[in-house]
């Protein structure tokens, strides 16, 4: 809630009145992201969507934070349904762009990489 981690669902999230910006993640789905108006109270029930997981590729990408199980992963601007770290994301050979969402800055950072043929995943390394 405002870039602040508040938790887990299901939650009571005491808030001022007014707009509030909420992020949920969930492993395996697509983001909720969405502004509450909280003036008269609010509750937010939403089913999130699952991703499918990634298409089977001829190389991979290892994605590394800082921060474990907090920030989704995107492909070339598309959600993973995974969260940073993760080891191994099968993706065609290639340039690709790697990005995690940042909630609280309301932003994606993202790397470009290249993507080779072999075991070895190329590295996205993110310092948050």
């Amino acid at each position: 809630v405002d870039g602040v981690v508040k938790g887990t669902t299901f939650a009571d999230i005491v808030v001022g009145a007014g707009s509030h910006r909420v992020v949920l993640t969930l492993p395996g789905h697509r983001m909720f992201r969405d502004i509450v108006d909280t003036g008269r109270g609010a509750i937010i029930r939403r089913n999130l969507v699952p991703v499918p997981p990634p298409a089977r590729g001829s190389g991979f990408v290892r994605v590394e934070c800082q921060t474990v199980g907090k920030f989704p992963i995107l492909i070339d601007d598309e959600e993973t349904g995974l969260l940073c770290p993760s080891l191994r994301i099968p993706v065609a050979l290639g340039k690709h762009l790697v990005g995690i969402y940042l909630p609280g800055a309301r932003r994606v950072v993202s790397v470009e990489i290249t993507v080779e043929a072999g075991a070895r995943a190329a590295m996205a390394k993110f310092s948050d």
